[in-house]
């Protein structure tokens, strides 16, 4: 049977999305009614005009529509006035409503049940709203609203799975106005779970109808910063933490404000700014609204504590683990009893660390997925412990968790020439391991290596077990921080080697070497500007000093072939400019001074050639003694010197 329309105008434009609309029909209404009153509220307040979404809503309780509780409920609920909002939902004669009505009010009222931690009993709830929505009209437009917070209590409990498909299906059964925030909370949960093209396939999606839903800003920031921080890309993260702040100030958004200044502390945290996480962690202090964000705050402000060398962290961040717990949060649970860990590798409290590893596996078991591995990326000390456990201990689950995640593509720039320096995506990341840099060279230089010529080559005088521990921690530092790329060990030849998985990695030394034999292709000078310098100056390992003067070797040979070819082809202008580049790398080459001088003369005359000449003879009198007799000799030749 074909559903029947809503007899209101203006109602009919909500249950189609179309907040604006629905306005525009009320402005035109000749007289209204206390119903027309209410939905008109209901459109004001999903434009985020809650002033007169306010006054359309008491006008239409005032006026015996008294069902306007309802969405009086959730005004103060997106106010983060929960009280007043809990207010509104026990002055309704439940016994006397409609089915759309008891179906909104069943919706609100698990919403109320969230926010005081009773997720069964808000499930219980949503099961009865479904019920009443269950009409052909009007309940059915209800289904994709009463899913979403499905979908919302599921990924409360660390079910991300289960909530991504019933966001799915508040997308699906959503109006237009409200499938942004069913793809930003899938995006969300799909994020934890790893699924991360999936996730940026979300957020690309929902972008596109946030013009239309100003409400769901602040909320998009906040998912994009999460999906940024899970990827690593930190600085990025920030951006988005700090626009979602911003946004949910001007909209009155409390609970997502507070949220991105979680964000916020979080990173500030990992980069170790222990002034500015305060800073954040007091708004976000004040912003908290209820029990599960108050506790987020206790985690993240125990977390700085311990940061600052504060012992009575320890204790705290179990006390929270074990609430997040006893409500059933096992994700929140998990990320505390992480942070136990931390500090207790921090402070050296050995069986307190075993514990709190093995209750943080236990959770991870429990939630089925990765979940944890967005915390335990931005604890990459607390990584370099678990990689150098043994493999068959229970808490390296927690590591192993990190392979399967789905890597989004990203470009990778390995720095080796002049410094020591890895960029994702034109951003350089922190490392704390000094040698990492070195090793990602050595093996990708080498294509597979077994550990122990990796030990022989970069710590020919470190104990083998601590060799072995480094090389691990690096290993699983780099797998943390730059997703798709991994060093991993090939059990039947035994070696180690580098796994992109997505992402494509440029080597500066590859791009040096790529200009060098496709001179015509590439500017070659401005490669040399950024890449000419030397492999590793810092590494003081034999590999690496055999590397760099081997590299310099090379670099001298390709350019003093490619000045012979441009040299007959009469182009001694790129002579020139290439001897001064090669000379700043090796400035006694007796072949490139020749090609200077002899350049400089064709060039510029005798003149000019005089005065290089005299600063190539300066150059080896004050680092050899004298100058070469075939340099003097050319000079003469030249007609430069008696």
């Amino acid at each position: 049977m074909k559903a029947a329309l809503p007899h209101n105008a203006v109602l009919a434009s909500v249950l189609a999305g179309n907040y604006r609309e629905g306005l525009r029909v009320f402005a035109g209404l000749s007289e209204s009614t206390p119903e027309d009153q209410r939905w008109a509220g209901l459109c004001a307040l999903n434009l985020n005009d809650r002033g007169a979404a306010r006054d359309h809503l008491a006008q239409a309780v005032m006026g015996g529509q008294q069902a306007a509780r309802i969405e009086l409920a959730a005004l103060y609920r997106f106010a983060g006035e929960w009280q007043l909002a809990e207010a509104q939902l026990t002055a309704l004669d439940w016994s006397a409503l409609e089915p759309l009505d008891r179906a909104l009010a069943h919706r609100e009222r698990a919403q109320h049940l969230v926010w005081q931690g009773h997720l069964g009993a808000a499930t219980t709830a949503l099961e009865d709203a479904w019920l009443a929505a269950s009409a052909p009209w009007p309940g059915a437009p209800l289904r994709g609203p009463i899913a979403q917070l499905q979908g919302t209590i599921l990924a409360q409990r660390g079910d991300d799975l289960r909530a991504a498909e019933r966001f799915a299906v508040a997308w699906r059964d959503g109006s237009p106005g409200r499938q942004p925030y069913a793809l930003l909370s899938r995006a969300l949960s799909l994020t934890y779970i790893g699924r991360f093209s999936e996730a940026l396939r979300d957020l690309r999606t929902a972008q596109q109808g946030l013009k239309a839903v100003p409400l769901a800003q602040a909320f998009f920031h906040y998912v994009y910063g999460t999906f940024l921080r899970a990827r690593g890309e930190w600085a990025q993260a920030e951006t988005q933490f700090v626009q979602s702040a911003e946004a949910a100030r001007s909209q009155g958004e409390v609970e997502t404000e507070a949220y991105a200044e979680l964000g916020r502390a979080a990173l500030a945290c990992g980069e170790g700014r222990l002034g500015d996480a305060r800073r954040m962690l007091a708004r976000a202090r004040a912003l908290a609204p209820d029990w599960k964000t108050q506790r987020l705050v206790e985690l993240r402000t125990s977390a700085l504590q311990a940061l600052a060398g504060d012992q009575r962290a320890l204790p705290a961040l179990q006390e929270i683990a074990l609430a997040f717990d006893a409500r059933g949060l096992n994700r929140e649970a998990g990320w505390a009893w992480l942070h136990q860990a931390e500090a207790a590798r921090q402070f050296e409290h050995h069986a307190l660390l075993d514990e709190a590893l093995a209750q943080a596996m236990d959770k991870q078991h429990a939630l089925g997925s990765g979940a944890l591995m967005v915390e335990l990326q931005a604890l990459p000390k607390l990584n370099a412990y678990l990689a150098a456990l043994p493999e068959d201990a229970y808490a390296c689950g927690l590591i192993s968790q990190g392979e399967n995640l789905e890597r989004v593509p990203q470009q990778i720039r390995l720095i080796t020439l002049g410094d020591h320096a890895i960029e994702l995506d034109g951003h350089r990341i922190r490392l704390d391991f000094a040698q990492a840099v070195e090793v990602l060279s050595y093996v990708l230089h080498h294509g597979e290596r077994r550990l122990e010529q990796i030990q022989a080559d970069l710590f020919p005088e470190k104990p083998h077990k601590t060799s072995k521990a480094y090389i691990h921690g690096v290993r699983r530092e780099l797998a943390t921080v730059i997703p798709g790329l991994s060093l991993p060990y090939n059990t039947r030849r035994k070696t180690y080697g580098v796994q992109l998985d997505g992402p494509q990695l440029d080597w500066d030394v590859r791009e040096l070497q790529r200009a060098f034999n496709a001179p015509r292709e590439t500017d070659l000078l401005d490669v040399l500007a950024r890449c000419g310098q030397a492999f590793l100056p810092h590494a003081t390992t034999e590999w690496a000093r055999g590397e760099r003067d081997e590299l310099q070797r090379w670099i001298i040979r390709m350019g003093l072939e490619l000045m012979d070819e441009w040299a007959g082809a009469g182009e001694l202008g790129k002579c020139e400019s290439l001897a001064y580049r090669l000379l700043a790398i090796e400035p006694l080459d007796m072949a490139l001074n020749e090609y200077l001088l002899r350049a400089v003369y064709e060039l510029h005359g005798a003149r000019r050639a005089q005065t290089t000449f005299l600063d190539i003879q300066l150059k080896f009198e004050s680092e050899v003694g004298e100058c070469p007799a075939s340099m003097k000799r050319l000079a003469h030749t030249l007609g430069l010197v008696a």
